[in-house]
């Protein structure tokens, strides 16, 4: 019992302590006069605008989703657009040539690895005899994705750029390189 009766004797005097010393920090201060009044908010919407606004949004739904189904089944019925696709291909343009190459020029720059792999055996079979490899740094934007940063070497048949070899590609942070 004595025990119960320190414990409530101990936490009775730092309350009243904690209040004590809490008390200035807590006091309401005076306005200052050359400060800049708050700003009016804006009135909170009622409960019965809320209501409205909800019944709305359920009317809308009930009215629209038969339009919904029919759109989706047009989508589903139609046949699939190839278009986009086939136009937003990664192609090496002419202005992103850097610098003509040659195949002992890469056994230096490019691990041995790097030139077995078979993706590489792939790309040199279609080296023609009139054929110049180049290398190429560009900035390409996908219609659908993040921008990339793309180098890598490319065939180019006379003016052309054809076959391309990418050996990096970098995502970009579009808020970085925006400007």
């Amino acid at each position: 019992m004595n025990f119960m009766y320190g414990y409530l004797t101990i936490g009775l005097f730092l309350t009243g302590v904690l209040f004590l010393v809490d008390a200035p920090f807590t006091a309401k201060t005076p306005p200052v006069f050359n400060a800049r009044p708050d700003p009016a908010a804006p009135p909170a919407p009622t409960w019965r605008t809320r209501l409205a606004g909800i019944g709305l949004i359920l009317l809308l739904m009930m009215l629209f989703w038969p339009f919904w189904i029919g759109f989706k089944a047009w989508r589903w019925w139609r046949p699939p657009d190839n278009a986009p696709s086939a136009l937003q291909e990664f192609v090496v343009q002419p202005t992103d040539l850097l610098e003509p190459v040659t195949l002992a020029d890469l056994e230096q720059r490019e691990s041995p690895r790097a030139l077995e792999s078979p993706a590489w055996r792939q790309f040199r079979r279609r080296l023609r005899r009139h054929d110049t490899l180049w290398t190429f740094s560009t900035y390409w934007k996908p219609w659908r994705g993040t921008a990339e940063w793309r180098t890598g070497y490319v065939i180019v048949r006379g003016d052309c750029p054809g076959p391309c070899f990418l050996t990096r590609q970098k995502p970009l942070d579009a808020e970085t390189h925006r400007y």
